[in-house]
């Protein structure tokens, strides 16, 4: 009984934690995306273990243990069918749960996939800086057509948007640095 209490206030607490950074989300601020992930990874487990130490007897509290069940089994259903009928389900009950995937990072910088629930924006990337260990600061979203995946070259932060300085080579075979500005949207 002592562990299930134990187990519980961590629950309660990871959940409070996730619940402060959803709320962050619509700030400039953000836990950084690993942190987060490993958050989520243990709010789901806590709640899986605590829906199978509460099956009996069947309370209300076990429903909403249940939810982490039914969202484990739907997570699983959708890396291994990747049915469209499955994909409904999951952003349905997963959809607080998506995170923005890492596409790349330039030193301080890092460049996340924009997602609206399980369906990826193409080219269009959210721009974070890492601030205080933890914490990234978003500072918008930047369109580009696929040079910024990469990874190559130089990314910094100006005042209207981003420095991108790059190679390119030429259909001659000549290299030539190039630098683009890429204007931030808010």
């Amino acid at each position: 009984m002592k562990h299930l209490n134990k187990l519980s206030t961590l629950h309660l607490g990871l959940l409070l934690v996730f619940v402060c950074n959803f709320l962050l989300h619509f700030s400039t601020y953000r836990l950084n995306a690993s942190l987060s992930y490993i958050l989520n990874l243990g709010l789901y487990s806590s709640g899986i273990i605590l829906f199978v130490l509460h099956v009996k007897p069947l309370r209300a509290i076990t429903f909403y243990y249940m939810f982490y069940l039914v969202g484990g089994l739907i997570f699983i259903l959708l890396n291994t069918l990747k049915s469209a009928y499955v994909y409904l389900l999951a952003t349905v009950f997963l959809f607080p749960f998506f995170q923005d995937s890492l596409t790349s990072q330039y030193g301080n910088l890092n460049l996340y996939h924009r997602k609206k629930g399980i369906v990826k924006h193409r080219f269009l990337y959210e721009v974070a800086e890492k601030k205080y260990l933890i914490f990234e600061k978003v500072h918008g979203r930047v369109r580009d057509y696929g040079r910024l995946a990469t990874g190559e070259g130089k990314l910094s932060l100006t005042k209207n948007g981003l420095q991108y300085q790059f190679q390119i080579t030429t259909a001659s075979g000549i290299k030539k640095d190039t630098t683009e500005l890429l204007i931030l949207e808010k």
